[in-house]
């Protein structure tokens, strides 16, 4: 047709206009505005009856009703939508809400604190359960949270070094009444840094998005699992039922401490550490605790693995 974009604008916006002019504002009703290039536009009504009545009418005067329309003015004004979000778990960095026709889901990139875990090393051959009191420094998670099924779709689980934020054995009860930032009096003894900085606020460093990540040394975490990079081995997840605020409980400290075995688990692929066997590597984290020279870069900081795990 050779009318302008404008106008064409204008008539596809007073579609809403004379539908609800044709059935009066309450009953049903439709219109179709026919325009082709060699006459007039023409305006077929359908009431809540199915009776058709159809006109021709100018494009002066159609645009001119059009023009006089108040749903016009409003459908043109700039639309404002609100979300409303979950109550997200704390320490939480980075949040992106999803839809699709599916339903809403939200993709949450999180830490948790430096803390003792109860690893439970399962072995096959001899028939028994070994547990490891282990100290891991902050962890970064991010997961796929689907809001309809209240459940966690895909999970990524990766370690920051150890220098951000690594209580030395025992001293973990000591430093957790503050442990995003210690105050050079408090916690493990002052050290002076190489820059003048004391290693006790070293040690407490609250990862951001630009903080480089590392993976997960011990087992069942793969390079690439569901589509999500350094993601959880566990297929039973999406059964498991849980707030979005629960997700530090029910899915991060629940899979730490599940039983596991030596899936995903090796020298050079998992850690760098010189020990082959898992259990001797459980062993040492237990009794030495975990150094960064045994840890593998993951080449992503936090805003990455977010990215990546909205993008998967």
């Amino acid at each position: 047709m050779d009318a302008p974009e404008n106008e064409l604008a204008l008539l596809k916006d007073g579609l809403a206009t004379e539908i609800r002019r044709a059935s009066g504002g309450e009953l049903p009703g439709s219109v179709v505005v026919l325009i082709r290039d060699d006459r007039l536009p023409m305006v077929q009504f359908t009431n809540s009856h199915g009776v058709v009545a159809s006109k021709s009418i100018t494009y002066p005067d159609l645009l001119g009703a059009l023009d006089d329309s108040s749903v016009v003015e409003s459908l043109s004004d700039e639309s404002t939508r609100t979300t409303k979000l979950p109550v997200v778990p704390d320490n939480t960095l980075l949040v992106d809400v999803n839809e699709s026709p599916a339903g809403r889901s939200y993709t949450v990139t999180g830490y948790t604190e430096p803390d003792t875990y109860l690893f439970c090393l399962e072995s096959n051959r001899e028939g028994y359960t070994v547990t490891f009191e282990v100290l891991l420094p902050y962890l970064v998670w991010s997961i796929v949270y689907e809001e309809a099924s209240r459940t966690v779709s895909r999970f990524s689980l990766t370690l920051c070094s150890p220098e951000r934020g690594y209580p030395r054995m025992g001293q973990l009860e000591e430093s957790e009444a503050s442990p995003a930032g210690l105050s050079n009096d408090e916690g493990p003894q002052e050290q002076e840094g190489s820059e003048g900085e004391s290693s006790a606020t070293k040690r407490w460093t609250p990862p951001g998005p630009d903080t480089p990540l590392y993976r997960y040394p011990a087992s069942n975490v793969y390079h690439a699992y569901r589509g999500a990079l350094e993601g959880v081995c566990w297929p039973t997840m999406d059964r498991i039922q849980m707030s979005l605020k629960e997700v530090p409980s029910k899915a991060v400290r629940a899979f730490l401490e599940l039983p596991n075995n030596m899936d995903l688990y090796g020298r050079g692929f998992s850690h760098n550490g010189p020990q082959k066997g898992y259990r001797e590597f459980l062993e040492h984290l237990e009794s030495e605790g975990l150094p960064e020279e045994y840890l593998i870069p993951t080449e992503m900081t936090v805003q990455g693995l977010h990215d990546q795990q909205r993008g998967a």
